[in-house]
């Protein structure tokens, strides 16, 4: 199946996913009718999805890689790595627990607390879910996953909306997600038949593939929360907090809809790579970064152009306060996303390293300078503290990345 192909499967299973989610967030913005209320989710969400991303990243692409570079052994590649995601999930689901008087502290909200319980059941879920869609990853079975990449989010808006409806507010947020999980589990367990291994495939090579790219993968998704916790440090209580809130939100979407390309990258240029596909290999990466650099000037000029009524559109009156930021937001998760492929085709030929190194040396400016600005140029400085060092990584990235395509094409003149 070709990456445009592939990646349009994805891509409409993550505007669903964005949907989704972005009818819950204006459900939950018009319901509580309360800007601290909803900013409180927003906070949630962010501390959740810190938690979250040591068990979708790191363990799902190991575990599609090895399984599309020895299609022979896929099943057994499997069971080696559920294996050991399960355990590692385990581990990550005790400390997330133990960090939740820290984040309590951070947030000073003790109801803070509870959310936080509710959101750790998600842990253990994901790693059992995200080990059967690794398994159709690396099959190749993209036209599968990216039904299920759909599913979760109708499920999960479903029985949120019904648990906010009962009266538990941002807990039945998260309770609405743990629902939609076991949704998943289930069919995706009848889904991929349970058949006995020929032999054993070592475990080895998948933890020491996936261990810098789920920190990698953190370094991703504290760069897209710290800007929600740092708004919330110095702003507290106030109507601030959920007017960002749904600016932050809004621009997030081409992450979202644009990973699709992540998610088709590794499988397909490692299987090539493996099988010396080198000149097939160039030609899929330049092919999918000229489309993904192109549609993300497309949107961030059309977001610009019209970010007040999309905000009025949305999301309450008094919200659109922050259109401006918007506009800065939305383009630095355009950015995020280019950074995002790229560190897949990092990963894809086997330098897993560089993007982590990266990831956090950027983090660390956007930390200093939201710091420095925020007391200084108000909610604009946060924007501008996130744009600017994704810029810088994006472009090392990319620099990096055509040194070694010149490498490999130099090697394959060789040849």
């Amino acid at each position: 199946m070709g990456i445009q192909r592939s990646s349009f499967y994805f891509m409409v299973a993550r505007v669903v996913f964005v949907a989704s989610a972005y009818v819950l967030h204006v459900f939950t913005a018009y319901y509580f009718n309360d800007p601290v209320l909803y900013g409180n989710l927003a906070v949630a969400l962010s501390i959740s999805s810190i938690g979250l991303v040591f068990i979708q990243f790191g363990f799902p692409q190991s575990i599609s890689k090895f399984i599309s570079e020895n299609r022979l052994q896929s099943y057994e590649v499997f069971l080696a790595g559920r294996y050991v995601y399960m355990i590692f999930g385990f581990i990550i689901f005790l400390t997330y627990l133990c960090f939740t008087p820290l984040w309590v502290y951070i947030t000073k909200d003790s109801s803070f607390i509870y959310i936080l319980l509710v959101s750790s059941m998600l842990i253990p879920l994901f790693s059992y879910n995200n080990s059967f869609m690794a398994y159709l990853n690396g099959c190749q079975r993209f036209k599968e996953q990216a039904f299920f990449v759909a599913l979760y989010p109708l499920n999960r808006i479903f029985f949120a909306i019904i648990f906010i409806l009962l009266g538990f507010e941002i807990c039945g947020v998260f309770a609405g997600f743990v629902c939609a999980c076991i949704i998943n589990a289930v069919l995706l367990r009848k889904k991929i038949h349970q058949k006995q291994g020929n032999k054993k495939f070592s475990s080895e090579p998948i933890v020491k593939f996936a261990i810098p790219i789920v920190f990698m993968s953190i370094g991703i998704s504290l760069y897209m929360s710290m800007d929600m916790i740092i708004i919330k440090y110095f702003y507290q209580d106030s109507d601030v907090v959920g007017f960002y809130a749904a600016s932050s939100a809004i621009s997030k979407i081409p992450y979202y809809i644009y990973f699709a390309y992540s998610m088709t990258l590794i499988p397909i240029i490692s299987r090539y790579i493996n099988i010396s596909m080198h000149n097939e290999s160039i030609c899929i990466i330049k092919k999918c970064l000229y489309t993904l650099c192109s549609m993300i000037a497309v949107s961030s000029i059309i977001v610009a152009m019209f970010s007040t009524e999309i905000i009025d559109f949305v999301y309450p009156k008094g919200y659109s306060s922050l259109a401006h930021v918007m506009s800065i937001l939305f383009l630095s998760m355009g950015i995020l996303s280019l950074f995002q492929t790229l560190s897949s085709i990092f990963i894809s030929i086997n330098n897993v390293y560089i993007s982590a190194i990266v990831i956090y040396c950027i983090l660390v400016m956007e930390v200093g300078m939201s710091v420095y600005s925020i007391p200084r140029f108000g909610i604009i400085g946060m924007a501008y503290s996130s744009i600017i060092p994704v810029i810088f990584g994006s472009v090392t990235l990319m620099v990096l990345l055509l040194h070694r395509l010149k490498e490999i094409g130099t090697c394959i003149k060789s040849l």
